[in-house]
Order: structure tokens, then C-alpha cells, then sequence
């Protein structure tokens, strides 16, 4: 007998775990903020090709590394850990009817994404993969704006 496969949560239980987890979340948060896998002051800068490419002009990449050349990385952590943590939290209190209504709209649609995919674009061998990621990353692109 095969095992039962997981079905995307509903909107009710999605909400509370969110709830839950989320403003629980505020002491994570904090710490990886702080410790980054990579600096991203350090990343933005070696992005800033793609950024320039995106306003082309010579004067705003030089602005957008100077700016990010001159964080003051010890007021940004005391920020983190003053302000940031609980802001986090309350961020994710006062949110909470936003999220339940989000929520609320996209986890059905996912549902019907992922049982349409499963259907439609069974898992298989590494070429079924990708055509089976491609076509849920298309299904999900699609509910844009629609949320």
C-alpha cells in the first residue's frame, strides 16, 4: 500500500501556524540578520553590473557602491538588535488579517497546481523533473496579482 501523499494546508491552519511560527520568529531573525550566511552589503556591491544594467548610468552605480561602501555595520546590528527584533514581531501581529487573506486566496490554487501537476506532469527521471518544475513555476507565475 502506497503512502498518502501531503496535500497543501488549508487556509485556516496555514494562517494559525504562520501566526504561530512566525512572530515566535523574532529571536531567529535577529541572529541571521546579523550573521549572514553572506555579507550582503558585500553581495549588492558585486551585483552592481546587473543593478547598473538596470538604470544605465555611470553616476548611479557609483552612487548605489559608495552608499553601500558607507553602511556603518555596527549601527546596523545595534538597529537589528534594538529595533529590528520586536519590529519583526509586531510586523508579523499586525499583519495577520493581510496573510489570512492571502492565504485564504493562494492556498487553494496551489492545491489545484499541484494536484493538476501531478496529473499532468508526473514525477519521473531528470528531464520530467525540470519539465514538471518549469510547469508549477509557470502555474504559480500565473496567480500573480491575482492573490
Amino acid at each position: 500500500m502506497p503512502l498518502p501523499t501531503r496535500t497543501v494546508t488549508d487556509p485556516a491552519t496555514a494562517l494559525s501556524n504562520w501566526s504561530k511560527y512566525a512572530a515566535g520568529a523574532s529571536g531567529k531573525w535577529t541572529t541571521n540578520v546579523l550573521t549572514p550566511r553572506r555579507d550582503p552589503f558585500s553581495a549588492a556591491i558585486a551585483a552592481v553590473g546587473f543593478w547598473q544594467s538596470q538604470v544605465s548610468s555611470a553616476a548611479a552605480a557609483a552612487a548605489y557602491t559608495t552608499g553601500l561602501q558607507n553602511v556603518n555595520i555596527p549601527q546596523f546590528q545595534a538597529t537589528v538588535q534594538n529595533q529590528g527584533a520586536a519590529n519583526y514581531r509586531n510586523g508579523v501581529t499586525t499583519k495577520t488579517a493581510k496573510m489570512g487573506a492571502f492565504l485564504a486566496s493562494f492556498l487553494p490554487k496551489l492545491g489545484s497546481i499541484v494536484q493538476n501537476l501531478d496529473r499532468t506532469n508526473p514525477r519521473g527521471d531528470f528531464n520530467a523533473n525540470v519539465s514538471r518544475l518549469n510547469a508549477y513555476l509557470s502555474a504559480v507565475h500565473a496567480t500573480k496579482g491575482q492573490n
